[in-house]
């Protein structure tokens, strides 16, 4: 019955748009690759500025389009989930879909950069003329990141495995590394940017190697790459929720110290009553809401006090 219900989850509309758009962005990003290994509209100076601006902007759009549509699925897992566990399978899902579209966002936009990059030479020549650099420098900073996309969806598949086979605990440890996965993406693109500066740009200067000069230049897209984490996020924060050990009996009221009744709610813990929310190591009345600050505080303080807990009674 619970398989049903997941099933019954992962088929509706919003995930098959989300599906739809990928694929869109996958095309997107073999026309970019295409363009660069070939280098067929470099000789065409105004076909070279519309592709690369055209590309960019599909890439602008798909993005927008998968960051709206994803929203819309995980309202909708959360309104599919009869208990928390079932909203795991439906967001690993979304998860991998999302990964695959960051993997493709990113190599979009560093092909197209790259791709558009000229000698300013007659004859015009690109970054395929001096291919071995050019690749090492792409392996420096494009591979890190899409190594780590790769490992954020394989912890989202882990913790969707051992979700369905009851073991909780490990679940929730294997979505809490994907969470800090995904941060950890951003930190990677933003390092790769001085790697791509120093190995790659440094050798425009000195005009040692035309492919590495045009690898460090593109790597500046990793900046805009590093947007795409928002794509993964949110799915994983919502299996770490999902999977979040049963909180302690909720206040009834101000007075009284507890209420063996508590419900999810397809994001949160709350009390029986409504009133309280669990924010993983405390609960706060609803309706309070603390500064932005300390409500980011808030979080991060549950989410590592979460983690430690679980490791500690592994």
């Amino acid at each position: 019955m619970r398989l049903l219900l997941i099933l019954r989850a992962v088929h509706h509309p919003a995930m098959n748009r989300s599906a739809v758009w990928t694929i869109g962005v996958v095309i997107a990003a073999a026309v970019a690759v295409f363009n660069l290994v070939t280098a067929w509209a470099l000789q065409i100076n105004w076909l070279n500025l519309a592709l690369v601006i055209g590309l960019f902007g599909v890439g602008v759009g798909l993005f927008i389009a998968l960051v709206i549509v994803g929203a819309g699925e995980r309202r909708q897992i959360r309104a599919s989930a009869h208990t928390s566990v079932d909203a795991v399978g439906p967001a690993a899902r979304g998860a991998r879909w999302s990964a695959l579209a960051a993997a493709g966002l990113i190599v979009l936009l560093f092909a197209n950069c790259s791709g558009s990059l000229t000698n300013g030479q007659i004859p015009v020549s690109g970054p395929m003329d001096d291919a071995s650099n050019f690749f090492k420098l792409s392996a420096t900073t494009v591979l890190p990141l899409l190594l780590v996309v790769a490992l954020t969806a394989a912890l989202a598949t882990t913790a969707q495995v051992l979700a369905s086979r009851r073991r909780g605990r490990p679940a929730l440890r294997a979505a809490q590394a994907g969470v800090w996965s995904s941060v950890i993406f951003i930190a990677v693109a933003f390092a790769t940017l001085p790697v791509g500066i120093f190995f790659g740009l440094s050798a425009c200067d000195v005009g040692t190697s035309q492919g590495a000069c045009m690898g460090g230049a593109a790597t500046f897209m990793n900046l805009f790459a590093a947007a795409t984490a928002a794509l993964l996020l949110p799915y994983l924060t919502l299996m770490a929720s999902a999977l979040d050990p049963r909180p302690k009996p909720a206040p009834s009221n101000d007075l009284a110290p507890s209420d063996p009744v508590v419900r999810w709610d397809g994001t949160q813990w709350l009390s029986g009553d409504g009133r309280w929310a669990w924010n993983g190591s405390r609960w706060l009345r609803v309706g309070s809401h603390p500064p932005l600050g300390g409500r980011m505080w808030l979080f991060v303080r549950a989410f590592v006090g979460s983690y430690f807990e679980a490791t500690r009674m592994r």
